[in-house]
This record gives C-alpha cells, structure tokens and sequence, in this order.
C-alpha cells in the first residue's frame, strides 16, 4: 500500500465512530470525495474491512501497523493471530460453537447468497451469466456469489433478494399451516417475510411489524419490488407492552442482538462490543418476549431467533423464558453451513407448556 493510501485509510477509520453500519459510512465518504475511483474505493474500503477482522488486536499497536499488518495474505495472517487476540472472551460463546473455528472465521469475506422468486431461477442464472458473475446453486432457491458481486439490477427487478444462506435455511425450519395467522414481529426490511410469503403463496396470513418505519417502508418497497402478497403491516415497539387484538399461531422474534453471528460480514461491531452491551441486548430480548407473547395462541407457537454466538443471548435466555414465562421448549439448534461462509442464527421453538 503507497503512503497517501495508508494515509487515507487512517483518515478513514480515525473519523469511524462505530455509530452506524461502515458501509454507509463508506458510501457517504465515497461521495465527499469524488476524486476517488473504484480501484481507490475498493482499495480503500478492503483495507478498513481487514483492519477490522483483527478483532480486539486493534486496540493495541498504531492504527497504521495494524492496517499493514491486516493487508497481508490472509494465510499468513492465520499464522500470526490467535483466536483469544482476536475475541478474548471465549467463555462468552454457546458450548455449541467451536470458538476457534468461530473467531479465525471472522478473518474471511463471507460471500453473498440471492434468494430467487419462485419461478425466477432460469431468469436469474441468466442474468449472472450475462453479467459475467460466477455463482454457484447452494439450494433450491439460493445461489451464492462473491462478495463483490454488484447484483443491485437484479434485486430491483424482484426476482430475488440478498439472504444469506443460514436465514434461509432457518425460514426453512419454520412449520406453518394453511389458515394460521402468523406474525413476524421484529421483521426489519422483511427477508423472512418475503422467504416464507414466495413459499407459502396466497395462503399465509401474514402481520410484519417493527418498531422503525423506515425499515418498514423499505420492507414495503421489497415486497412491491417482487410482486409478492403483501403482508399486513404494523409500527411497534415490542419493548412497551404493545398489543395487537389478533391472536398469533406463529410467532417470529429474530430479536435485536448483537450481531456476533454475523460479524464475518459486519466485523467493525467486534471490537465495538463490551460486556455492558451483552447485557443490555440479554435484557431487551427478554422484555420483547414478554411483551410478544401475549398475542400468542394457547396452542400456538414461538420462534425465538438471534443472529448471536453468545449463551447470554440465546440458551440462557431461553432458559429464563421457560423458567419465568410457562414456556416449554420444542427444539433448539444453530444453523449455519460452514463457520468461514455463512452467518450463524440460533433457532429456539417454544410453546406454552
């Protein structure tokens, strides 16, 4: 790296201040800043992404020789870290999760997987081919592609959408039955939703609900984008003991969390996370289940999901939600494919007992 890149990238990431995603960071940098090409903008935004992969290495050492060191191959990169330099709280992470596998993960890009539209598959391959885009066929309706794989023409058209490949598969985990009302209760811009309405079709009674209406809207702009049923909408804020009139069959809590699980994709939250911060997100999750589960069926069920390696978040909270709440579990598990190239999602399904 020349020094007015490394000088640069310093800039960058000394004027970061971890309140927002570093994508859009970037992006409103990208515009302050036309003078830079794609070469310089992809340059610039690698280099701040493998800074942060380093984890909590960062908080030692200047930000340049950290910058330099995190440029290197990342082959001999994993030689020269540790798992407990780059996350050194392993007692923080599910027994489940191989924490080594887990922290080094954290090193590698993850790739991007495209939910398809029923019926848009020849379409979709099409238009990869066309583009030049190599792309492999993980699922029946998934399809993986490289990281910086521009794809925003195609999700625009709706015939598919970005969801990464452990989302998809832990929709696929979700049992619904025709003429249950089911609702999607922390939905964000609407993954999920937008999986479960193309597979279910005309038949899934469907609410959405999140406490941003932004977010909402721009669920709203996916859901014309494909042409899909949409589904019925609700502002809320789950941490007040908001209640709508309708009983649910099915409820989806993909609650607010930390991240952890997708740090492979999002690694600037890593070294931003502290043990306050773990309990504070423990602590919502479990108000907002307290609070959704009110609009539950007697004989319905709950869908508990984090996008989260941490106990504290996922078995421990669902440990308290059984002990304080007449809750029983049904199943729980992690889903993820391989640890450098998928998210990880904790899936609880509960009912009451």
């Amino acid at each position: 790296m020349k020094p007015f890149q490394l000088l640069i990238v310093k800039t960058l990431l000394d004027n970061y201040h971890f309140d927002q995603p570093f994508h859009t960071y970037f992006a409103a940098q990208c515009k302050l800043h036309k003078n830079w090409g794609s070469k310089d903008r992809k340059t610039y935004k690698n280099a701040c992404y493998v800074y942060f992969r380093l984890g909590f290495m960062i908080r030692t050492g200047s930000v340049e020789s950290n910058i330099l060191f995190a440029s290197q191959d990342t082959d001999e990169l994993l030689k020269q870290v540790t798992s407990n330099g780059i996350f050194p709280y392993p007692e923080w992470v599910s027994h489940s999760i191989d924490f080594d596998a887990w922290a080094r993960s954290i090193l590698f890009m993850r790739p991007v997987y495209l939910a398809v539209q029923k019926g848009c598959n020849e379409k979709v391959e099409a238009w990869l081919t066309g583009q030049g885009i190599v792309f492999e066929q993980v699922a029946e309706n998934s399809i993986m592609v490289k990281a910086d794989s521009k794809c925003n023409e195609l999700v625009e058209k709706g015939w598919a959408w970005i969801m990464d490949i452990a989302s998809r598969n832990t929709a696929e985990l979700i049992d619904i039955k025709p003429g249950e009302q089911v609702w999607d209760a922390c939905s964000g811009a609407g993954g999920k939703a937008l999986y479960l309405t193309d597979k279910f079709g005309r038949q899934l009674n469907l609410t959405c609900s999140d406490l941003r209406f932004s977010v909402l809207e721009n669920l709203k702009s996916r859901f014309n984008a494909t042409g899909l049923k949409m589904p019925r909408i609700e502002l809320a804020d789950l941490n007040e003991p908001f209640q709508l009139k309708v009983k649910y069959d099915k409820i989806l809590l993909d609650v607010p969390c930390s991240g952890s699980g997708t740090w492979g994709r999002t690694p600037e939250n890593l070294s931003a996370i502290t043990p306050d911060k773990i309990r504070m997100f423990s602590l919502l999750q479990r108000n907002i289940v307290r609070n959704a589960i009110k609009n539950l069926q007697t004989e319905g069920h709950l869908y508990y999901i984090t996008c989260s390696v941490f106990r504290a978040e996922n078995e421990e909270n669902v440990k308290y939600f059984l002990e304080n709440f007449g809750l029983e579990l049904v199943s729980e598990r992690y889903v993820m494919t391989d640890y450098r190239k998928s998210d990880i999602l904790y899936l609880a399904e509960m009912k009451f007992k």
